[in-house]
């Protein structure tokens, strides 16, 4: 049996074999451009992940830092609170004068003065007892959450048991 092939078939043949590797073609270049479509996203998303992640760690950043500063002010809210708060004062100091067994002798709080953005409130008081129980006293009142600031102190002896006698201008911080 001899082959024979005809033009036609030749026509035929390599027209068959063109539109195949044509679309053979197509095909190839058009699953390229998809999988460089899909790279370039791949690479987008990336980009966009590691900025996420960036934003991420500078918010716990600023969180940290808004927490600290929330901590802060509370503390500051704490030793200045706001006006009106000078019964708690006069409550913490008693506490501190029946924690270390000393006389208040008088207590006379003056007008308060006012600045920019708070009030200072003079206070003087006269106090009797042990030296060491004054001593820890100023102490205590020193360390108080509440901002005193002690302006003028005079201490004299007694002339009964050997106690002592305070006489203390302080300063007491509300708002305005």
């Amino acid at each position: 049996m001899t082959l024979s092939i005809k033009k036609i078939d030749v026509v035929c043949l390599v027209s068959l074999v063109a539109v195949v590797s044509l679309a053979g073609y197509f095909a190839a270049s058009r699953i390229i451009k998809q999988k460089r479509q899909v790279q370039q996203e791949n690479a987008l998303l990336s980009r966009k992940l590691n900025e996420m992640n960036m934003a991420k760690s500078s918010l716990q950043e600023i969180r940290k830092v808004f927490d600290a500063t929330t901590a802060e002010l509370k503390s500051f809210n704490d030793r200045i609170p706001e006006a009106g708060k000078f019964g708690d004062f006069l409550k913490q100091l008693d506490l501190l004068l029946q924690q270390r067994t000393i006389a208040l002798l008088s207590l006379n709080p003056f007008p308060a003065e006012k600045k920019d953005s708070y009030r200072k409130i003079p206070i003087h008081l006269t106090l009797e007892g042990s030296f060491i129980n004054i001593y820890r006293f100023l102490y205590d009142l020193e360390k108080l959450n509440r901002l005193v600031v002690m302006e003028k102190m005079s201490m004299s002896r007694t002339d009964r048991d050997n106690l002592c006698r305070v006489t203390l201008y302080a300063g007491v911080f509300e708002r305005n």
